[in-house]
């Protein structure tokens, strides 16, 4: 039987572990709402004539990961459907803010001026109203709740 501060230490260890888990779980649970809510190339559905140059697809494939400042990086990718820059989640994410962003540059119409009737509520704040079921689906997936785990 493992004593008291024995105990204790491996608590603190445990609580840690998933603490520091949880930025990279919520990112990519929020990355994945966003992105399987943003509009792909349907512009015969769009209220307003797409943007000279735009290619269906790379909409999607925009959105990047960026740690303590937003990534205004764009591809001409057209099926990367995830997050890029994940590679970038530092293992201890203490002090460090994420975003989630897409700069490809009609990101803001869709978003807020409901230019694609595919996404006429945008992508991102319709997640941002989900954020208390992001964290619960997120501390679900790291472990759940600190008091569920025994330790003597």
């Amino acid at each position: 039987m493992a004593g008291f501060s024995e105990t204790v230490n491996r608590a603190c260890e445990d609580f840690l572990a998933r603490a520091r888990a949880m930025p990279g779980a919520v990112i990519n649970e929020a990355a994945e709402r966003i992105i399987a809510r943003s509009p792909v190339g349907m512009p015969e559905t769009w209220k307003k004539k797409p943007p000279s140059g735009y290619v269906p697809g790379q909409f999607r494939s925009n959105w990047n990961l960026g740690v303590d400042a937003i990534d205004r990086t764009t591809t001409n990718e057209t099926n990367s459907f995830y997050l890029q820059g994940r590679e970038r989640m530092p293992a201890d994410p203490f002090g460090h803010r994420f975003y989630i962003s897409n700069s490809k540059p009609y990101a803001w119409r869709l978003e807020v001026d409901g230019w694609s009737r595919q996404a006429p509520n945008g992508m991102v704040r319709l997640t941002a109203a989900e954020f208390s079921t992001i964290l619960q689906i997120a501390a679900r997936n790291v472990g759940g709740r600190p008091q569920a785990r025994e330790y003597a």
